[in-house]
């Protein structure tokens, strides 16, 4: 059976309508769990009995999405987001069928993006397809990475289905639970616990990567749907700072999972900063606009914040987040 994890932030009908629409779907669903930071305390609770409510007071995804994860019993897990539809049930039974190999601990998702805000970013020369882009990308940081591989600063390569691959798409995976959470860094909550946290999909498919094969599953079941209201949307200058701090994170956890020295993820980062700056600078300079501005203003912002951080390799944020889950679980 499969229990499916939805965490929510001031969206609890939306997950909620999605949690029925999934249970009306297919019988492989033994359960919707959905781990709630909505700030309004009086939403709706359902009395379906396969939803389960868990709220928290914590408005920080892959921590919503480890609540989740202990709360449930299910063998496989699906992670949604709340703003996925849901347009082919034969997935569920697909991910049980895939789930009998025991080499596969997880399953990367692809689905269909109506995000304009993700969809409409500014592209670089980092970014151009033509034959200078290996060149530009080794010159700004910002290196090519194989098909469906995961390299330093949360790079990920393009992904070829049926196969295996090392990260997953964060609004739609699969995962052995017995997989997940194993050697897992929890100061990537503490990060975006500081509103500075991205790219949590792909280090945790990562993380998963080393217990087991991730299969990139062919078909999409999923349409990513763009509701207008994201959290991300709110500020072009703070996604960019979120976006560009976390690439130092990730270097480092990328390093320490491949039991390499946490200094070459330090001057890789800053290596791939100093591209994304004279990358803005130039773009903006060329042709001045307030997003290309605002742009330039998060680059310079997450420079500044990465210069105050400081890894914790030795896990010691774990003990002190585990606390907080018992804590929560207690109050629900």
């Amino acid at each position: 059976m499969i229990e499916v994890i939805i965490a929510t932030y001031n969206r609890y009908q939306t997950a909620h309508n999605l949690a029925l629409n999934l249970i009306e779907s297919t019988k492989a669903i033994d359960s919707v769990i959905i781990v709630n930071s909505d700030s309004n305390k009086n939403v709706l609770k359902s009395v379906h009995p396969k939803i389960k409510r868990i709220s928290t007071s914590h408005q920080n995804q892959p921590y919503q999405r480890y609540l989740g994860y202990r709360v449930s019993t299910a063998p496989h897990l699906l992670f949604l987001d709340d703003d996925m539809e849901l347009i082919d049930s034969k997935v569920f039974d697909d991910i049980n069928s895939l789930f009998e190999d025991q080499k596969i601990v997880a399953i990367n998702l692809p689905f269909e993006n109506n995000n304009n805000f993700l969809e409409n970013q500014p592209k670089g020369l980092v970014d151009a397809e033509n034959k200078l882009r290996k060149i530009i990308g080794l010159l700004s940081g910002y290196p090519m990475a194989k098909p469906n591989h995961y390299i330093c600063n949360g790079i990920r390569g393009s992904r070829l289905s049926g196969k295996p691959i090392e990260y997953l798409s964060g609004g739609a995976f699969a995962v052995k639970r017995e997989a997940l959470y194993v050697n897992f860094n929890m100061q990537l909550f503490s990060i975006y616990e500081e509103k500075l946290g991205k790219g949590e999909d792909g280090i945790l498919g990562y993380t998963l990567n080393k217990q087991g094969r991730i299969f990139a599953y062919p078909e999409k079941c999923f349409v990513h749907n763009d509701f207008k209201d994201s959290t991300y949307s709110n500020s072009q200058k703070a996604f960019t700072t979120r976006v560009l701090f976390s690439r130092l994170y990730l270097s480092c956890e990328y390093y320490r999972l491949n039991e390499r020295s946490i200094i070459y993820a330090y001057l890789r980062f800053y290596h791939y900063i100093l591209g994304r700056l004279v990358g803005s600078v130039v773009s903006y300079l060329l042709k001045p606009t307030k997003i290309k501005y605002d742009i330039l203003m998060g680059s310079f912002s997450a420079l500044v914040k990465s210069l105050k951080f400081k890894f914790h390799d030795s896990l010691k944020d774990n003990s002190n987040w585990n606390l907080e889950v018992t804590k929560e679980l207690k109050g629900n």
